[in-house]
């Protein structure tokens, strides 16, 4: 009994809910179900809204504006400093040194005192570059040497008569010294321009000189070996040298 109780009240209450889902038909269109759409959202753009002024302190006073006064346009003209006129300082030598007490011998070296030198010292290149050993003689300044040169060396038949015009001075050392000047064919003046036999005929008598001025020396002062040559010149008749001794 109690079972069928409970089967009836199942039964009315679904009978309830399907009355309440059909809503009474009153023969109305049921509203539609569709959702509305939903409101856009839009991103808020921010403003810049400027800051507010900050306020002036109450016993602020505005500067006053300063006006320039006008400025006077400077002209410069540049003067160059006037400098001093330079003048070179003029040289004075020194005094000449006084002659040296005592002096030495005054020399006399004459042509045949170097000849006799010159034909023992080149004997054997004779019949070879010349046909004999050249001599020396003297003019006003200036030294002569003379020979017959063989212009094919060996070759007698090939002989010219040279000239070579030298200089006697003092060196440095204190020994005479030559310097050739020119050197010429007396047969026509045509100019010879070999330098190296030219400076194997002055170096040649460079040596014989010193030798014949030593030999000489020792004759006027003998004792005194030590001595410089101080001056030379050239005459007709040789060369006259002026010594100092050196005890």
């Amino acid at each position: 009994m109690a079972k069928r109780t409970v089967v009836i009240l199942a039964t009315l209450v679904i009978l309830a809910l399907m009355a309440a889902a059909c809503g009474g038909d009153d023969g109305s269109t049921p509203e539609s179900t569709t959702p509305s759409p939903s409101p856009t959202v839009g991103t808020a753009t921010p403003s810049n809204t400027p800051a507010p002024p900050t306020p002036m302190p109450p016993t602020w006073t505005p500067r006053v504006t300063r006006t320039e006064p006008p400025r006077a346009t400077i002209v410069y003209t540049y003067e160059p400093v006037e400098q001093p006129t330079f003048f070179v300082p003029t040289y004075t030598p020194s005094p000449v040194p006084p002659s040296p007490t005592p002096p030495g011998p005054t020399l006399l070296v004459t042509a045949a005192m170097i000849n006799d030198q010159l034909s023992s010292t080149l004997a054997e290149g004779s019949g070879g570059l010349f046909e004999a050993p050249p001599t020396v003689s003297f003019q006003s300044g200036i030294m002569l040497l003379t020979l017959n040169l063989l212009t094919t060396p060996g070759d007698l038949a090939s002989a010219r008569p040279l000239q070579i015009q030298t200089a006697v001075s003092v060196n440095d050392a204190g020994r005479l010294t030559v310097t050739a000047l020119q050197a010429r064919f007396t047969d026509n003046n045509a100019i010879y321009d070999d330098e190296e036999l030219t400076g194997n005929l002055t170096n040649t008598l460079d040596n014989i000189l010193d030798t014949v001025t030593v030999q000489v020396y020792s004759v006027n002062a003998p004792g005194s070996a030590q001595f410089y040559v101080r001056g030379a010149s050239v005459s007709e008749v040789g060369i006259t040298v002026e010594t100092v001794r050196e005890d």
